[in-house]
């Protein structure tokens, strides 16, 4: 994952207006780095294009009661539209990567894996297709870049109380309200680590992260910490990924033996050592979050955050 651009010259008792409109100006930034080799459909530069407008928008979402109304209004909606569309074309290229991956435990899978691949490959070309027209309107009529930096200029020249509260303190209350959400999720995942009880507990653990990567430059102390709740991140997200991939290639699979088994069977060699397969794959990723999950509910990490804020 791309490093994230973070503003220099920031200090915890600044005004969080100021704050807030060099961050944003730095994840505008950032997506424009990478914008140009995701328009030309590398797999790479899609990635991290979609890391960067992620974290443009998850800024956003963090100063949001900073940002002139108005102007949130014109932008958010664009950001939303272009982290979905090249999640479209995201998504594809992760199934696709660990689909492979399975073969190294179930090569006799080779050849149905492949076909769902395909299939996988033509919506990819689709989807960045479209993804290509999304970006040239919004280069051109929507004017997103200019929309983006009216925002900074806004948020960064008003006067209302809360932009002027210190940097820290905003922080500080950002922080332990994204703690509190985590700490509920981590509850109900021990009760109940259904898939979909882990991807709200991974959701709250990414916009934790994402909460706390304004202010790294601020408080040194952070970094430790957040650390581990990226950790966290990408272990939980493998475990997704996994669940996800298994419902796509069970409908790859049904789609390619209906259109290529013509021998009688009711699916296509391999199918069931690729799932042997990815249910161990899945249970691996699933075992190494879990010392991450627990480290992120004691009282030891949660002090870790707070001693950052001394």
């Amino acid at each position: 994952m791309p490093k994230p651009i973070l503003p220099d010259d920031v200090s915890p008792d600044m005004r969080v207006g100021k704050l807030a409109s060099l961050l944003i100006a730095a994840k505008v930034e950032e997506v424009a780095r990478y914008a140009d080799a995701a328009m030309s459909g590398d797999v790479d530069g899609v990635h991290d294009m979609r890391v960067a407008v992620k974290r443009l928008r998850e800024g956003m979402r963090v100063f949001s009661q900073l940002l002139p109304g108005k102007h949130r209004k014109r932008t958010m909606p664009m950001v939303e539209d272009l982290n979905d569309a090249l999640g479209r074309v995201r998504d594809p290229d992760v199934m696709a990567e660990h689909a492979r991956a399975l073969l190294e435990h179930a090569p006799e899978a080779t050849e149905v894996v492949e076909a769902v691949i395909a299939v996988w490959d033509n919506n990819r070309a689709r989807e960045h297709e479209a993804l290509v027209r999304l970006w040239r309107r919004m280069m051109g009529r929507d004017d997103i870049y200019g929309r983006l930096a009216k925002l900074v200029d806004r948020v960064a020249a008003r006067r209302r109380d809360v932009n002027r509260l210190p940097a820290v303190s905003y922080a500080y209350l950002a922080i332990t309200e994204r703690m509190a959400v985590l700490s509920e999720r981590l509850q109900a995942a021990r009760e109940d680590p259904a898939p979909e009880v882990l991807h709200r507990l991974r959701l709250g653990i990414k916009r934790l992260k994402y909460t706390m990567e304004p202010f790294l430059k601020l408080l040194a102390d952070l970094k430790a910490p957040y650390e581990v709740v990226s950790d966290a991140q990408e272990t939980l997200g493998l475990t997704h990924d996994l669940d996800a991939l298994r419902d796509a290639l069970i409908a790859g699979f049904d789609a390619v033996g209906a259109a290529d088994t013509t021998d009688g069977q009711s699916s296509p060699p391999g199918v069931d050592a690729a799932l042997e397969a990815l249910d161990g794959q899945r249970a691996v990723h699933y075992d190494g979050s879990l010392a991450l999950m627990e480290q992120l509910g004691t009282r030891r990490w949660r002090a870790s955050v707070l001693r950052a804020f001394d």
